[in-house]
Order: structure tokens, then sequence, then C-alpha cells
């Protein structure tokens, strides 16, 4: 929604974009002393390196016996409980849940391997909070109590986090130990725990001084320093913490000037505290930042000449944000680096592992259909093949990502706006609903649907003839049907096939509608917060969800409606009047996310909150009514 309306407004523009189509390109900028200049636009060039370590040999020469207990050993007996009744399954919604729960399994096994490869001690948190996960669990089992669907996600994603007794107490339902095989059940917890017991056994013996990986990081830091200012990425706060720790503890550090950012551990920093950071950072009183992406948008770390990244790509389009922080107009460096780590010998061994368990889970989505927060630790195909092409230094990545995060604006909102420039509105509202073409293009063959439900809702959707399957992303559809002015128009022998494609279609953009009515909110007036040191938190509140919501709608553009219902929350939370009571409620709200960071729940709690002290009224959208949906256009790809 947020970029749809930005795209009304503006375009953003790709620097290739701007490269290929502005021979010359210039800003104006206001001098300190009100004069006006012009100043050419230049971009600096980006050049991939790698940074190879030995995975084995940061294991101690364990890592092979490591991942095969993580993919191969663990019973994983909580993820298929069900395999565990005494009767067979009966009803479908059994196998459903069942199918669903080893799906959660494979997940856990994904997040055991990229937290292997991310840190040391990144993993061995993992493993010694699911070891006492599974202590409790076999105390709660027997006591006749089984974690919710819910609270289990919400530690699966928050593997990583402490998980302590209070945790668990208030999210646990009644289960019938007697329809079961304790016996099997419980041996089988048993042998993971003792299988990951012993990988914590010896993990626990690799001293800092061992890690492979982190003496590479240090020597690298040490060598590109001496070139100019260095921002350091990685994934997980657990690595953050660790490597900062490390780092700050050798002395050879001793003369550089450090700082770190998170949103949890050691290396949390609130948004006031990041802001002053960056400031010393631009002025050049800080050589070396290390972050989580807490950092990865919005923020210009021009001054910075070497972009590291710790952990492998598992998403491409942080990658592409990371980058942004140092590639930006105005830069110093005719050239900014962008190094890479890299597990030299293992790398192909745990990208196939990593692709085994996703396409376990993918087909296990297909079958029964997974929750989009069991999907959100979901890697896509064409990873693996951009991580190889990284690998080999391939730049060209980089615009080819750049195009598919950010190009659509240039590419359709341009287009557009340069249509009505030329021809006016009055032409495109000659244009009758229902119309369709067809083209020829070197794509696979396909139809593409423009749906429109009252004046808010744009579906767009393209089904693919040879797989059968919908893509719903406007960037990839627009490659298909975009073209010039003067293509001439084709219509292929396959239009009896549009009738079972809209009939799907239709069902979707039903299930999404209704989807969307479960959680619309509607408000449209914003108020300055008040400033006092008793409403401060308020801020930060508001600040951390739209930093979360801003990363979950850059890794799923589709999904807009956590931003849908977050937005009149904010509105009400920017113009609430603080009473003593109201402020205890919203910080008793803040502490719960600090221990769980959960920014789902606590978006909740306060449209809660608002909602029972009678100042926020939920209001729901027009039902959905099919006879409303107009078919806007139709085009065949052949």
């Amino acid at each position: 929604m947020l970029n749809d309306l930005l795209n009304e407004i503006s375009i953003r523009r790709t620097r290739d974009y701007i490269i290929e189509n502005y021979p010359e390109p210039f800003i104006i900028r206001e001098l300190p002393n009100g004069e006006i200049e012009e100043q050419k636009v230049t971009f600096p060039k980006r050049i991939l390196e790698n940074v190879n370590y030995k995975l084995d040999s940061a294991y101690k020469g364990m890592y092979k016996e490591i991942s095969d207990t993580i993919t191969e050993k663990l019973k994983m007996a909580y993820y298929k409980i069900l395999e565990y009744r005494r009767e067979p399954l009966k009803t479908e919604e059994e196998k459903l849940t069942l199918g669903r729960m080893v799906a959660i399994g494979g997940i856990f096994r994904t997040i055991l391997l990229k937290r292997l490869e991310s840190s040391v001690d990144s993993f061995r948190k993992s493993i010694s909070n699911h070891i006492r996960f599974l202590e409790k669990l076999k105390v709660y089992l027997k006591s006749g109590k089984l974690l919710t669907k819910k609270s289990y996600l919400k530690y699966l994603l928050n593997v990583y986090d402490e998980l302590e007794d209070g945790d668990l107490r208030d999210v646990l339902d009644d289960f019938r130990i007697d329809e079961y095989r304790t016996d099997d059940l419980f041996k089988d917890i048993d042998i993971d725990i003792s299988l990951l017991s012993g990988i914590l056994e010896k993990v626990n013996r690799i001293k800092p001084e061992d890690d492979s990986k982190l003496n590479v990081l240090k020597e690298k830091l040490l060598d590109l320093s001496k070139g100019g200012q260095i921002v350091l990425f990685t994934y997980y706060a657990d690595t953050l913490n660790y490597i900062y720790s490390e780092i700050m503890k050798d002395g050879r550090f001793s003369k550089l000037k450090i700082e770190a950012i998170s949103s949890s551990g050691m290396t949390s920093k609130s948004p006031q505290e990041r802001e002053t950071i960056i400031k010393r950072f631009f002025e050049k009183g800080v050589d070396i930042i290390l972050s989580t992406d807490v950092l990865s948008e919005g923020q210009n770390l021009q001054t910075a000449k070497f972009l590291i990244n710790y952990d492998l790509h598992w998403n491409p389009t942080r990658m592409i944000q990371r980058a942004g922080r140092i590639d930006r107009i105005g830069s110093p460096y005719k050239e900014i680096y962008v190094y890479n780590f890299f597990p030299e010998d293992e790398l192909e061994e745990l990208l196939k592992l990593v692709e085994i368990l996703q396409n376990k889970i993918i087909g296990i989505d297909e079958a029964v259909g997974l929750d989009q927060t069991i999907l959100g630790e979901e890697i896509h195909p064409k990873v693996f093949g951009i991580i190889r092409r990284i690998k080999g230094k391939d730049e060209k990545v980089f615009t080819e990502l750049e195009k598919d995060i950010f190009g659509g604006g240039e590419v359709f909102y341009q287009p557009l706006k340069d249509f009505l420039k030329n021809k006016g509105v009055e032409e495109l509202e000659k244009i009758p609903n229902g119309v369709f073409s067809g083209l020829k293009k070197d794509k696979p063959s396909g139809i593409f649907f423009y749906y429109k439900f009252g004046d808010d809702f744009h579906f767009w959707y393209l089904y693919d003839l040879k797989s059968g399957t919908m893509l719903t992303r406007k960037t990839e559809i627009l490659d298909f049907i975009k073209c010039k002015p003067d293509e001439i128009r084709i219509i292929p022998d396959f239009f009896e096939r549009v009738y079972d494609a809209n009939k799907y279609v239709l069902e979707d953009i039903e299930r999404m509608y209704k989807e969307i009515e479960l959680s619309h909110t509607q408000d449209s007036q914003l108020k300055e917060l008040n400033r006092s040191k008793s409403t401060k938190f308020i801020k930060k509140m508001i600040d951390e969800i739209e930093l979360q919501i801003t990363d979950y709608l850059n890794e799923y553009p589709n999904d807009t409606s956590a931003e849908q219902v977050w937005e009149p929350i904010k509105t009400k939370l920017l113009s609430l009047p603080p009473t003593k009571k109201r402020l205890q409620e919203l910080r008793k709200i803040w502490r719960e996310y600090k221990k769980n960071n959960d920014w789902k729940r606590m978006t909740t709690e306060l449209g809660g909150f608002l909602t029972e002290k009678g100042i926020f009224k939920k209001a729901v959208v027009e039902p959905f009514d099919l006879s409303k949906l107009k078919l806007i256009a139709m085009d065949f790809i052949s």
C-alpha cells in the first residue's frame, strides 16, 4: 500500500536507469550561504570480493558430524507428535496438521544450518536453548499439557533468544497422554536431547581463539581499516554480540573506534542511539560499524568504502539494502568494495542441504498449505543460484536484483505517466473493462488477469500454462506483459484455457480479500506525539514496529495486511492523551515486547488496548461481493 502510494507521487530510480537515461544527471543543492548550485550525479563502481574461510576448521573438524546430526539423525518427535498416536489418524484435518508440523521441523533444521554458518556462538546458543525446550516439553507432556501452535511458532522464530520458565506457563493446551505411545515418544525426545547435548559439549570446547572464521574477520578488519571506514552486517544479533565482544578484547583494535548496533543483547541500541552513532560515523568519528539489518534500510553511510557481509545471503533483498548504505550519490570514492564471507570448502554441501530441506517444505506447502508465519523462514529457490553467482563475483547480480526489487516504478508508473502526458486521462477512460490482447514473448506461455474491487483493491495474476502456477508479484508480471506501443497483437490458440485459470484467480481473490476483512481497520488523522520524558517510550514502540514492518514488506511485498492493521493503531497512539494509567499499560506492553521480540504480538496487544479503552473503533471493510469484482483486462502471452 505504501509503495503503491509512493509510486503514485514519485518514481524510485535505480542507478542503472539513471545512467542509461540521463547522460549528464545532476541534482540541485542549497549551500550553507543560501546559494543554489548544480551537483553532478556520480555513482561509485561496486566491486565484489570474497573472504574465504573453512567452516570445518571453525568447528575443529566437527562440521560433517554436526550437519549429519541436524539433517539425518535427529528424531524431531515434537514435530510429528501425531505419529505417536495409538489410533491411526482419522480426519483429513489431522493429516494436514501432521504435514504442517513436519514442515515446521524442516524449518527448524534450516535455522540450525543457517546459524551453524553464521557463528559458533550463535549455533551454540540455539542448541542450548533447544535442549532446554525439549526438557521442559517432557515435563509438560507428562503433566498433560502441550504447547499451542501459536506459542510454538513464537519460540521457533525466536529460537536463539533466552527461553524462561514463565514463557511457557500461559501458552499450554490440554494433552491426552493416554492416547499416545508415550514410551516411544519420550524415547525419541531423549535421543534428540542426547544428540544435541553431545554436540553442545564439543562446541563448548571451541574457544574464540580457535574460531577460524572470527580470526579471518579480525585480519580483514585490520587490513581494510587502513584504507577507509567499514560497515559490517550479520543476520543474527547473537553473532553480532559475539564478534563485537571478541574484537573489543583484542588489543590490536584499541586505536580503532568501533560501534555495534542491534535490537537485542549487549549491542542493543535505541533509535536515538543509532542516530547518534550514524552521525559520528558520517563525521569520521567512528571507524567501523558492526550491525544487524536494523541498519540496512534508509541509513546513509556513504563515507564508508568497505562493506562486509559476515553470513551467507539467504535474502537477496537484504544484500541490496546493505550495499545501498554505502552506494550513494555523493560517495567520495570512485570504487566501493562489498566483501562476502564464504565457507570455501563446505559451501556447495551446505547449499545442497538447505535446498533439500526447502524443497520438502515447499512440497508440503503446496499439498496442505502453510501459514505465512511458518513460511517466514522460507528461502526462495533462486537464492541458491544468486549465492553461487556472488561467489563467482558476478557484479550483474546487483543490477538484476535492484530491478526486481525497486524497478516497479520505472517500468510501470513512468510509462503510464508518459502516456497520460501525451494522451490524457480521457483516452484511458474510453477503454472498456474486460478488454484483452496478446503478444509473442521469449517467455513461458501464460494468461494475465487484472481485477479490481472497489477503488482500493487491485489484483494482478499471471497464470503459467506450463507449470500451472500463479505469479502475483507485479515486478515479475511486468516482464511478461510489457511491450512497445507498436507491438503486434497476437491471440494464441489456447484461449479456451482462460476459464479454468480464471476460476482459480477468483477463488484466490476471495480468499485474500476475506483475510483483509479480518484485519482491516480505518482511520485518517495524524497528530504529533507529546515529547515529554514520560511518553518517549511510545515513539520507541512506533519506531520499532515501523522498522519491523518495513523489513517484512521487503521480504513479502504482496502481503500488506500488517501495514493496514498498523497504520490506524499508530495514528491513535500519536494522538492519545497520555494519562498515567494508560502509560502504565502501554509500558507493560513495551516491556513484554523486549522480552519476546514478537512485533506482531505487540501490534495486536496495542490494538486490543485501544479497542478496550473505547479509543479505537474497528471498522470492517465492505464485505466481499463477487458481483462487484470487475475484470479490467487480460493478456495472452505466447
